[in-house]
Order: structure tokens, then C-alpha cells, then sequence
């Protein structure tokens, strides 16, 4: 995909992304992509917030708003080195949820907990064992 054309779909922060980038990286995808979310520092709970509370925009269709929807969860599949594996899918959600009931304390030390975790996130065994712990 030429980068000329992938620019005209990108805001403007990305467009810096690129206008930075040797050029024989520019025409590869995955590596531009890589390039802006990196520079962008798209973070994975950034991404799920924003699958989280996406709502429909009136004048956009329902074709539209499921893409954006789509888009937004394989970034953040991404994000955590999720290969799609159905298993490790249902995994992260049920991980997501529990993390979503912790107290701010609790959160912060499984977040950093993550950071050093090979893909990013704790399994759920690892998550859970790891709350336990911590109360």
C-alpha cells in the first residue's frame, strides 16, 4: 500500500508519523502501522476504553459504526499479542472485567504487574493468584 495514499486517511499526528519514517518503511503496513500506534502511544486500555464507550454518531450507518467497532477490538487484540485464539480472547475479556472491579491500589500494582509480563497482560490464573496476594 503506498504511503501517499495511506496519508490521506490518517489526522494529523499520524501524518507527522510518517512524514518521519524512511521511505522503503513507509509502503509496508504493518510497519507503519506499528510506527504510529507506538508514536501515538496507544495504550490497551486506551483502546478498550474507547470499544468500551464508542456510541453511533447520527449521521454515520450502523455498516460504519460496527467497523469502527471491529477496528478498535483488533487494535486492541493487538495491543495485548492476542492471535486470535478463541480461548485467549474469552480469557483477556474475563480478565478485563475483573480488573474492572479492583480498587485503585489493587489496579495500579496489577498494571505494573503486566508491564512485565511477556504478552502485556496477566492470564487469568496469574491475575487472579496476583489479587489474592496483593489483599
Amino acid at each position: 500500500m503506498r504511503a501517499t495514499l495511506v496519508k490521506s486517511y490518517l489526522n494529523d499526528k499520524a501524518k507527522l508519523v510518517v512524514a518521519r519514517l524512511d521511505l522503503s518503511l513507509a509502503d509496508d503496513y504493518k510497519l507503519l502501522k506499528e510506527a504510529i500506534l507506538r508514536e501515538l502511544k496507544t495504550t490497551p486500555s486506551y483502546l478498550l476504553n474507547k470499544f468500551q464507550t464508542l456510541t453511533k454518531d447520527s449521521s454515520e450507518t450502523f455498516i460504519l459504526y460496527g467497523s469502527k467497532l471491529m477496528t478498535l477490538l483488533n487494535y486492541y487484540l493487538d495491543s495485548r499479542n492476542i492471535d486470535r485464539d478463541f480461548t485467549k480472547v474469552l480469557e483477556l475479556l474475563v480478565c478485563d472485567r475483573v480488573k474492572a472491579v479492583l480498587d485503585d491500589a489493587c489496579l495500579k500494582h496489577i498494571l505494573a504487574l503486566e508491564n512485565s509480563a511477556n504478552d502485556g497482560w496477566l492470564r487469568l490464573t496469574d491475575l487472579t493468584i496476583a489479587v489474592d496476594k496483593y489483599y
